[in-house]
């Protein structure tokens, strides 16, 4: 089972910084790969470059693009391309699976009984 969170990271595709201030950004993320919210689209199964920023951390990694959405596909669609990871250095993607792991545990308590 894989679990993907909501989250705003900045990121880069194929040396290009995309555009924070028009909401451009990686907005879910997984250990296996990202949606990244943008505007600029790329062809299904192209390779892209990528690198966000996560907690500090620069993560470098290649990618395939699996599917994009347009802005105008559909009412309250959230336009840009989800992407799988292809190549990632094994310590970026358990950096990764932790700060998923992190989010989705946040705030529960366990409690001895």
């Amino acid at each position: 089972m894989f679990f993907h969170v909501q989250a705003t990271l900045p990121v880069t595709v194929n040396n290009v910084a995309l555009d924070n201030a028009r909401g451009e950004c990686a907005t879910h993320i997984s250990a296996q790969g990202l949606y990244i919210r943008t505007f600029k689209y790329h062809r299904l199964d192209e390779q892209v470059a990528l690198q966000l920023t996560i907690d500090g951390r620069t993560v470098k990694a290649d990618g395939k693009v699996l599917y994009t959405r347009r802005q105008d596909s559909a009412p309250f669609v959230e336009p840009g391309m989800a992407v799988k990871f292809t190549r990632i250095m094994a310590e970026d993607r358990e950096f990764i699976r932790q700060f998923v792991h992190d989010a989705v545990t946040r705030g529960i308590v366990m409690e001895l009984l």
